[in-house]
């Protein structure tokens, strides 16, 4: 007999998102691509709108906070997703060192 986590599971197709949030990709896909190129991308993408179209401090932290949260979580779930466990430690790390800064930087300006 199957659950009906299996059941569903089986049926339909995961998204990067979802898998990356389960912990089920490659660690330097999750931290080089994501994390890094796609937090300096967004966060070049927010300014320049900011500067252009007068978008408010609010309604990018509602944008960037997200998917903040998410490159946190799935950093710290693929981390050990890798050849050498040492990675998975300092990864870890990174990602709490600078989700703390970064709620520091919002609470603080």
């Amino acid at each position: 007999m199957t659950s009906e986590d299996e059941i569903g599971s089986a049926a339909l197709p995961t998204s990067f998102i979802t898998s990356y949030w389960r912990g089920h990709g490659k660690l330097w896909k999750i931290y080089w691509l994501y994390g890094v190129l796609g937090t300096w991308a967004i966060g070049f993408i927010a300014g320049l709108a900011a500067v252009l179209f007068g978008i408010s401090n609010h309604l990018i932290i509602a944008i960037f906070l997200p998917y903040n949260i998410w490159i946190v979580v799935s950093v710290w779930r693929c981390a050990f997703n890798c050849n050498n466990q040492a990675w998975g430690y300092i990864a870890r790390f990174a990602v709490v060192v600078g989700f703390v800064f970064l709620i520091y930087k919002l609470v603080h300006g």
